[in-house]
């Protein structure tokens, strides 16, 4: 027997016993997608969406669009209050869990939730020099990391 077999032999002896799955169980969970029920978004382009767990997310867009789901994403209501937004695209949402999340947005938007995104609340200091923002990301309620255009 050749030494290249042997190293085969062997390479299978060992991914066999540490009982590797197959690989089709590996995509099993995203395997199957469901229409959602309530949308809330009308004909806006949708630019990103953050879930938090299975059940809580927020879903972010154009001309300040933004909403949430309680239900894994079956149903999507609109934002109560939007902390200024105006018409202004939001790109990015990122939540730290199911109740505080930050979205940044065009001219520097940044607004911030504590209520799962029913509402939004501006950020008093955000030193964007009105650059738009195109993405955010939180490790946690407190501290988080956005980017923008030009360097921002």
């Amino acid at each position: 027997m050749n030494y290249s077999k042997i190293k085969f032999l062997t390479f299978f002896a060992i991914i066999c016993s540490i009982g590797l799955a197959p690989i089709n169980d590996a995509y099993a969970a995203v395997d199957t997608w469901t229409d959602a029920t309530t949308t809330n978004v009308s004909t806006t382009q949708m630019r990103a969406v953050s879930m938090s767990d299975a059940s809580n997310g927020v879903a972010v867009g154009y001309s300040g669009k933004i909403v949430y789901t309680t239900n894994g994403g079956v149903d999507w209501t609109a934002a109560t209050t939007l902390g200024g937004i105006g018409g202004s695209h939001i790109n990015g949402v990122s939540m730290s869990d199911a109740s505080n999340g930050v979205a940044v947005g065009y001219y520097g938007k940044i607004v911030y939730t504590t209520n799962g995104g029913v509402d939004w609340t501006a950020a008093t200091t955000t030193n964007t020099g009105g650059k738009a923002m195109q993405a955010v990301s939180m490790s946690d309620a407190s501290n988080g990391v956005a980017v923008g255009e030009m360097g921002q």
